[in-house]
């Protein structure tokens, strides 16, 4: 009995559908702020901030982790609803 009550239910197929749109969110736009955050970084740490347009390249960063939060939000509720 405590066996059955241990084990969680198996997916199903909506929910392996908006687990990988999730997922593919994530990957797709977190994956890419990373990768740009990476190179603003350097950039700012070898040449510094640009005098024309302060603090810009700090702003696009920061923007992919909206699409990226809602992207982990539909991942974690398709994972975890009804477990």
């Amino acid at each position: 009995m405590t066996e059955r009550s241990s084990q969680k239910k198996p997916m199903g197929v909506v929910r392996w559908i908006f687990a990988v749109f999730g997922a593919l969110i994530m990957l797709f736009a977190g994956g890419c702020s990373i990768i740009l955050a990476g190179s603003v970084l350097y950039f700012v740490l070898t040449e510094g901030f640009s005098k024309n347009r302060p603090g810009i390249e700090l702003v696009l960063p920061v923007l992919g982790l909206v699409p990226f939060g809602v992207g982990f939000l539909i991942w974690w509720l398709a994972a975890r609803a009804d477990r």
